[in-house]
């Protein structure tokens, strides 16, 4: 499977490779989140359920543990 686009954050691709438990569907919903592009509330709830997102479904951002493992601490408490 080829998915396009630009790698956006080093960081969160390490993390990626440190959480080998994720699978491809989270993987893939993370990015579009990390790309600040908009999810259903199902694939939201989804990533809830896992403490992988916070914020409203219109804006989601990583949540506190995923942040600050890369570097966007200050955009965290921002939100």
């Amino acid at each position: 499977m080829c998915i396009y686009g630009k790698e956006i954050n080093d960081k969160f691709k390490d993390l990626l490779y440190d959480n080998e438990n994720l699978d491809l569907a989270t993987v893939y919903l993370l990015d579009q989140v990390q790309k600040g592009k908009r999810v259903s509330k199902e694939a939201a709830a989804h990533l809830r359920k896992d403490h992988l997102v916070e914020g409203r479904v219109t804006n989601l951002y990583l949540a506190a543990p995923l942040a600050k493992t890369t570097e966007e601490k200050a955009d965290y408490i921002k939100h």
